[in-house]
Parts: C-alpha cells; sequence; structure tokens
C-alpha cells in the first residue's frame, strides 16, 4: 500500500470515528490507539482534515468532535456513500491533473484493475470530443474517469457511451428534480444548454475484453463561464438554484453507472438504447448532423442496435452515423 493510500485510509477511519460520537468528544488518546499512531500524529491528522473544510473541534483532555462535514472529494467523503460493488472500490483523487482520461490511460496500461476511478479536483488540460478543450476550474464540477475492462465483445463496447450517459442521467435526476436531455453520441442537456460531456476511448480495439476509459465532466456549482460558453452551458446549480454536494452527487453518479453499465452487459444494447431514447425528446424532429466530411440534414429516426444515428435524408435515404455534431434545426 502506498503512503498516500495509506494516509487516505486513516482519514476515513477517524471521521468514521468521529461521526460515530455523534457530536460527543472522541479522546486523542483512543484515536492514536485506533490508527495505531502517536497523538501528535492525530493532531496533525486532524490539521490536514480541518485544511479541507472539515470542521473539527480539539479541547485539551477531552479530544476531538466532529461539528461540519465538508464538501470534500476525499475517500473519507465518497467511499461511505457508495452502494457499488466494482466501479470507485479503487478510487484515486487529485487536486489537480491534466487530464483524468490520459491519466486513467496510463494506469490502465499499467495494469489497474475494472472500476479504478480517477478523479481530479481541476484539470489544466481537460479533453472533450474531437480534440476540443472542457472548461475544468477548480472547486465547482466534477471530472472524473473510470477504467473498464468489461467482458463483452469490442465492437459492442461503443454502447457503454450510451450507457455512461442513461447512468449521469439517473444519478444527477434526484437533485433537480427531472432528467436531462441525451444529445447524441454522449452530452447531456438542461433547457438546451450543456450540463455535462461523456468522452469514451479505447486501448486495443482488437483486445478481448476491451480497456475502455470513460471519462465525465459534470457541470454541478460552476455559476460562471468563458464568454465563449455562457449562451451553451448550464450547471446543477443554475437549475437548481442553490449549490449541491460535490461528493453526493459523485456518489450517486457513480452508484447509477455501475447499475447500467451491469445492465448493458446482462440485457444487451436493446435495454440501453431504450433508456437512452426516453432522454432523447429530438428523435423524430428534423435536425443537422457535423461531420468531418461536411454537413447532414434530415429526420432523427432514432437508434440503431449499435448505437448510430439513423437519419432519413431528405431524399429518401437512411443514413447510419456512428460520430457528428447534432444542432436541431
Amino acid at each position: 500500500m502506498t503512503a498516500d493510500r495509506e494516509a487516505g485510509q486513516r482519514d476515513e477511519m477517524l471521521i468514521e470515528r468521529l461521526r460515530g460520537g455523534a457530536g460527543q468528544f472522541v479522546s486523542g488518546t483512543e484515536l492514536a490507539g485506533l490508527l495505531g499512531v502517536s497523538r501528535a500524529a492525530v493532531g496533525k491528522r486532524v490539521l490536514g482534515l480541518r485544511n479541507r473544510g472539515w470542521e473539527i473541534e480539539a479541547v485539551p483532555n477531552r479530544g476531538y468532535r466532529l461539528i461540519g462535514e465538508a464538501d470534500s472529494l476525499q475517500p473519507e467523503q465518497v467511499t461511505p456513500l457508495l452502494n457499488t460493488r466494482w466501479l470507485g472500490r479503487l478510487y484515486l483523487p487529485h487536486e489537480e491533473l491534466g487530464s483524468t482520461s490520459e491519466t486513467a490511460a496510463s494506469m490502465a496500461r499499467e495494469g489497474a484493475p475494472h472500476g479504478t476511478v480517477v478523479l481530479a479536483d481541476a484539470q489544466t488540460a481537460g479533453r472533450g470530443r474531437l480534440g476540443r478543450s472542457w472548461f475544468s476550474p477548480a472547486g465547482v464540477n466534477l471530472y472524473v474517469s473510470a477504467i473498464l475492462r468489461p467482458a463483452m465483445e469490442p465492437a459492442v463496447a461503443p454502447l457503454l457511451s450510451l450507457a455512461a450517459a442513461v447512468g449521469v442521467a439517473s444519478g444527477i435526476r434526484g437533485f433537480v428534480g427531472r432528467p436531462p436531455t441525451a444529445r447524441w453520441p454522449n452530452d447531456l442537456l438542461y433547457d438546451g444548454r450543456k450540463l455535462c460531456g461523456i468522452l469514451l476511448e479505447m486501448q486495443g480495439a482488437d483486445r478481448k475484453p476491451p480497456c475502455v476509459i470513460v471519462g465525465v465532466g459534470l457541470n454541478v456549482n460552476a455559476t460562471h463561464f468563458p464568454d465563449e460558453l455562457q449562451p451553451t452551458a448550464t450547471s446543477l446549480q443554475l437549475q437548481r438554484g442553490e449549490s449541491v454536494r460535490r461528493s453526493a452527487v459523485l456518489a450517486s453518479v457513480l452508484n447509477s453507472l455501475e447499475e447500467w453499465f451491469d445492465r448493458l452487459l446482462e440485457q444487451g444494447a436493446p435495454a440501453i438504447i431504450a433508456a437512452w431514447t426516453d432522454l432523447a425528446d429530438w428523435i423524430g424532429q428534423t435536425i443537422a448532423v457535423t461531420l468531418p466530411e461536411g454537413r447532414l440534414e434530415g429526420v432523427a429516426l432514432g437508434l440503431g442496435p449499435d448505437g448510430a444515428l439513423r437519419l432519413r435524408t431528405a431524399d429518401g435515404q437512411e443514413r447510419h452515423l456512428l460520430s457528428g455534431v447534432v444542432q436541431l434545426l
């Protein structure tokens, strides 16, 4: 076990014991024995937790008690909220990364297990689809990537992007009261404004089982965006009218993501495509799809069994598109 993992586990144990105290003081001697460290080391751990936003009172000869919880993305705040079996059981938060997906991909190449989750409080080189950047300020949103090694054929793996969209939509619904709209292939919107982007990248497309990195960028408490994003971006806070605890959102999303990833494996593509289609209220409308080779217009007919967008063009042909940018007309 690395020193960081060991320190994280001690923080989890300390917080769990203080929670168990139900507002009563827990002696430094008891905490030192629980953690297997000195009383001075307990004091340093408490100071570190205070610096991360935890409200812990210390009184000589009485000990420590928990007054208020931080909105922290550290394991001691997130792990107790998880009911997953495999997703996020190896959970690695960072203050700042270039890109969570790049870090996850590097870890996957080194053998990181199925279900590993990498999170950053801020990204300096966050990535969206088609090489676009992802606005990633510190302290307000969620930037998280999961390493998946699903027992499926590589050709089916792109459906994980649809499962991720349904999972995130289900995970956030309780915070805003209504589901978002899914925009093919992997965006979630409220009132036409982008709330979440999902990026799926495969390592060794011919490998079985495939290794897939699923990255999620979710706007949680952001209220200000760069000028170019102001007309097109939103957040849970803007939709809800008040701030949301990121730790609660993250745990809810991870719980839901595991459910829908498992459902894809157990029930196959039709269950995922049906759930995703329920979120796509623009199916049946006229849309434009921007492709590398140009622009197509037509009526959105739905998704094919492989997750491709079915588009009926003006000449009556049906096109099946595997990528592109959708715009309602």
